[in-house]
Formats: structure tokens, C-alpha cells, sequence
């Protein structure tokens, strides 16, 4: 009698078990593909809280994550745009991009720029392009994520 109800016991710790493991999902078994292309700031310092000084040297580390449903490599790419006396493209020091490889990811992209005088806002821009050829060209695929700061003198 005393081991038929230890097996029982037994069983249902182990069915417990299974059940908050997600019901017996190996971890080598692979994730489905993602449904769609997304791009996801995980974190990005300094703060979008900060306010940047114009004038002022500026890395900004956008640590992004990527899925891609149609595609398994694409390129990351950012683009700064200043505010004030009307929008305009500020230069990056070299060209802020990464390639990436796989159908989910994390990256670290840097940007790093000088915040001209008269800028009181900064939009940085980052697109997400996953390297896909369905012969349409009006389907790019691409997805973006907007990180705005402000500025002062």
C-alpha cells in the first residue's frame, strides 16, 4: 500500500514538473519561425529622458532585439535626424549599421554624432531590413524603430 501511494505522489510531482517546464518541450528542439519581422529596443543609454547639450559629442547605444519570419540575415542601419530650424540629417561619426544572422538575435548598435547649435530635438532613426528577394519590389519588408531625445544649449 505504501509504495502505491509514493508512485502516485511520484507521478504527479513529475507531471507538475513537466507542466511548468512547458509541458515537455526539449530545449534542442527548434523555435518556430517568428510571424513577422519586428525590431525591439531592449535598452538605449544615455536614457531617452536625458537631454543631450547642443554642441556635445553623443554616443548612443541602442541594444536592439531583431525576429524574421521571411528571412535569416538583414542589415540594422540608423540615421540621426535634427530639429530646430527645420528637420536635416546630422552626420554620424562612420556609418552606424550591423548585419545580423539568424531568425532572432540581440545587437548593440552605436551611434555617435555631434549635436549641432540650434538643434532642439533629435529623432534617431533605425531601420531593420531582412534580406528578402520575393521578386516584389514593393514589398521591402523593412520595419523601424524611432529613439527622440531633446536638446540644449
Amino acid at each position: 500500500m505504501r509504495i502505491r501511494a509514493l508512485s502516485k505522489v511520484a507521478a504527479c510531482a513529475v507531471l507538475l514538473t513537466l507542466a511548468a517546464c512547458g509541458g515537455g518541450h526539449s530545449p534542442s528542439e527548434p523555435d518556430a519561425p517568428p510571424a513577422a519581422d519586428k525590431l525591439t529596443p531592449v535598452r538605449v543609454d544615455p536614457a531617452t529622458t536625458t537631454v543631450l547639450r547642443q554642441g556635445a559629442q553623443v554616443t548612443v547605444r541602442a541594444r536592439l532585439r531583431y525576429a524574421m519570419a521571411r528571412s535569416t540575415q538583414g542589415v540594422i542601419t540608423a540615421f540621426v535626424i535634427g530639429g530646430g530650424s527645420g528637420p536635416r540629417v546630422i552626420p554620424t561619426t562612420g556609418f552606424p549599421f550591423v548585419f545580423v544572422a539568424g531568425n532572432r538575435g540581440e545587437v548593440e548598435l552605436p551611434v555617435a554624432f555631434t549635436i549641432p547649435s540650434g538643434t532642439t530635438s533629435l529623432d534617431i532613426q533605425i531601420f531593420f531590413d531582412p534580406d528578402i528577394d520575393d521578386g516584389n519590389p514593393n514589398n521591402d519588408g523593412d520595419t523601424f524603430v524611432d529613439i527622440s531625445y531633446s536638446a540644449q544649449p
